[in-house]
Formats: C-alpha cells, structure tokens, sequence
C-alpha cells in the first residue's frame, strides 16, 4: 500500500491492493480439498484473545494481493501468502511448519498427515448444500 500511495495520480489510477487474514481452530480436515476450506473448525478473529484447550491446532494465513498497471521504482509483488500452522500449549503457541508458497494448504496438510495421523477426517455430506439442482 505504501508503494501505491508514493506513486504520481496517473500512475495510481488502476492500482489495487486486497489484504486478508483469517485465522481456524482446526478441529478435523476435509481430505477432499486442497485450501483454505480442508481445514474444518472454528473461525478466530486475526488479533484477538481466545481461550483454546491444550494441544489446539491453530491454521492462520496472511494473504496479500496487488496490481499496479505502471512501473513505479519499487516492486510489486503481485501476489503472498504466509500461512503457518500452530499448537497450543502452556506457554504460548509454537510453530509447527509453516508455507509461503502458492500451494500452502497442500504444504500444511501434508504435514499434518505426516505428524498427525490421529487428526481426525471429516465427513461431509453435500445432500444439504445449497445450490443444489
């Protein structure tokens, strides 16, 4: 954003940013997605205080978005994501692996499959969504 703000009015014209964060109590995983929604729990509010039994597993992700139609000086990375994942415990959260890479849900399921065979699988039932014909 502050590249976007440092350009000149006509280079700013068609200039976008789209910054997200979200944040999940993960309780099990749905095997047959490969993002963000394979991680089935509660949404937490990014930044907020919660209170989370031991041994919770915490998926956050940080995502930002930009296009600028001119080059301004400095570089635009066009596209980031930093999502990690997290474990309660006593003193805090740790850090159990993390993925900034455009495959991150996929980085992050595999290791939990990996680490966490007692993860539990979700099942899901698609004879109540909407939409349906």
């Amino acid at each position: 954003m502050a590249a976007i703000a440092a350009m000149s009015p006509s280079r700013r014209w068609g200039a976008e940013t789209n910054l997200r964060s979200w944040r999940r109590w993960v309780h099990s995983i749905d095997p047959a997605r490969d993002n963000g929604w394979a991680f089935c729990g509660v949404e937490l509010k990014p930044g907020a205080d919660a209170t989370l039994p031991l041994g919770a597993l915490i998926v956050a992700c940080d995502s930002s978005w930009a296009k600028a139609k001119w080059y301004t000086g400095q570089f635009i990375q066009p596209m980031t994501v930093d999502a990690a994942l997290y474990e309660v415990k006593d003193d805090g959260l740790i850090e159990l692996t993390r993925s900034m890479r455009r495959a991150w849900a996929r980085d992050l399921l595999g290791w939990l499959v990996r680490n966490r065979p007692d993860m539990p699988l979700a099942k899901i039932s698609m004879s109540n969504a909407r939409g349906a014909m």
